[in-house]
């Protein structure tokens, strides 16, 4: 490749390939990050294997955070890729529009000479067939001529109107589209530059977000409930950070009027406070964290879901993994209970009690060997039940206990 093109059941399995990364920015005479031959990438090095997975991984602070950015890089990557799809299908719909009006015009005489009854129907068809080649265009321009001749003024001129509104759409989905993919691109030789230590380039991408965010205010501010809508199904949302006291008050506060995340929380529940601190209670901070990987988990197979509707087919996110280097790590077992789970709260904790057992065996085989289990382990070698099988057990029934007082209604 030439450059990188930037819930009921599992997600369909996308195939891997050989890992193919990129090199990092050139760095013009005047210190401005530069491009590539092969353009901005995410990736390392062409022998790196890039692997993500679809269900998170487990640690007892919650899901692995370097997992969870591998994850966000393939899928930002995949979205790069969707989008350069999205104009090829913005060009194709544009060359086949063109086509039809071309065809149109050219079978104009001979529907009017038939219409004239000056030639016969078998002898239109023949003339057409010479005209237009392509059998499936034809087919289009009878289809417009069979509603021509039977529409009214009125449908007429719906048709016109709608016709002009949809070129206008194309026209002004590929700008959109040039936009975004051309900051995205700009982004990330800024962000490959810096993180070679490049000061310049640090500068200017610090300088592009903070006028970023500035830009999202002023359109926010203009445009309030458009925003609300798109803020409600974001997890992030930027704010700026200022030099003054109480910044943090009004930061919060905007945050809140835009229910940043809304739509989210099915992804995220808002646990149950219970008594004590979490610090001195190992089975609860478990419990939180594993009910944090099973969401991240579920988001993720919505993710991939909305990435093979982008892709028009799972087979084309397959291929793009193969030409970008991503491979897919063999799933978990655990993982088959999480994607169609429903979220935590009392009526689904029967479900979930199963996950999380599964999921902590699975992640974690010597868990009980960890240092914050040591009062179980001394429990159980006095009352003589100090088995692997035993100590796991009365590990799993604490943090399931915990799990249990976590559920809201």
């Amino acid at each position: 490749m030439k450059r990188r093109n930037s819930k009921a059941s599992r997600p369909k399995q996308v195939n891997s390939g050989t890992a193919k990364s990129g090199r990092g920015s050139q760095t013009s005479r005047r210190g401005k990050p530069g491009k590539t031959k092969s353009g901005p990438r995410l990736a390392g090095t062409i022998s790196e294997c890039r692997v993500f997975g679809f269900e998170a991984r487990f640690t007892p602070e919650g899901p692995a955070e370097e997992d969870a950015r591998r994850f966000q890089e393939f899928r930002l990557e995949a979205e790069e890729r969707r989008q350069v799809l999205q104009v090829r299908e913005l060009a194709r719909r544009k060359r086949r529009a063109l086509d039809r009006i071309a065809a149109t015009e050219k079978t104009t005489p001979i529907i009017r000479s038939l219409l004239n009854d000056e030639i016969s129907p078998d002898k239109a068809a023949a003339r057409l067939k010479r005209v237009i080649k392509d059998e499936e265009l034809r087919r289009e321009v009878m289809d417009h001529w069979a509603e021509v001749v039977t529409i009214t003024p009125e449908k007429e001129a719906d048709e016109t109107e709608r016709l002009a509104c949809e070129r206008a759409d194309i026209r002004r989905r590929e700008r959109l589209l040039k936009i975004d993919k051309a900051i995205h691109r700009g982004y990330w030789a800024l962000v490959e530059a810096a993180t070679a230590g490049d000061v310049t380039a640090a500068e200017y991408l610090a300088e592009t977000a903070i006028a970023a965010a500035s830009w999202l205010l002023h359109a926010e501010n203009s445009q309030p409930d458009l925003f609300k809508k798109i803020a409600r199904s974001q997890v992030f949302w930027p704010v700026l950070a200022q030099d003054e006291p109480d910044w943090e008050r009004s930061a919060a506060s905007r945050i809140a009027a835009l229910d940043v995340g809304a739509d989210l929380r099915v992804f995220r529940t808002r646990f149950r406070q219970a008594r004590g601190t979490d610090a001195n209670l190992p089975a609860r901070l478990w419990a939180k964290a594993a009910v944090r990987v099973v969401e991240e988990t579920r988001w993720r197979g919505l993710a991939i879901a909305r990435l093979v509707r982008g892709f028009s087919s799972s087979r084309e996110l397959a291929h793009f993994c193969t030409e970008a280097g991503w491979k897919l790590r063999t799933p978990k077992k655990w993982a088959d209970g999480a994607y169609g789970i429903a979220p935590f709260a009392k009526p689904s904790l029967a479900n979930w009690k199963k996950v999380v057992r599964a999921m902590i065996r699975e992640e974690v085989p010597d868990f009980h060997l960890r240092p914050e289990w040591a009062n179980q382990r001394r429990t159980a070698e006095r009352r003589g039940r100090d088995t692997i099988g035993e100590i796991q057990n009365a590990i799993l029934d604490d943090i399931i206990s915990a799990l249990e007082r976590l559920a809201p209604g």
